[in-house]
């Protein structure tokens, strides 16, 4: 299961995606729809833990109860 709670990104002083939260279930389907510039590919970066350097992401995003905002190199290969 992937778990976002209460996520926020910032570039430097600008938040992009403010207060993001969503469940999404073993065989289920998530679209991230929006205007362009609206932060959809930041949060399927933070997701992934590869935001670029400069952003930062408050909140919690686990995966299977591991959390990946914060979590090392070895954590997030073996997510």
């Amino acid at each position: 299961m992937l778990r976002v709670a209460s996520l926020s990104i910032r570039y430097g002083t600008a938040e992009v995606v403010t207060d993001l939260s969503f469940d999404l279930h073993e065989g289920e389907t998530l679209a991230i729809v929006g205007e362009s510039g609206s932060g959809k590919s930041t949060t399927a970066s933070a997701v992934l833990g590869l935001l670029p350097a400069g952003a930062s992401a408050i909140g919690s995003i686990r995966v299977d109860g591991e959390e990946v905002v914060g979590a090392s190199e070895p954590t997030m290969r073996r997510l």
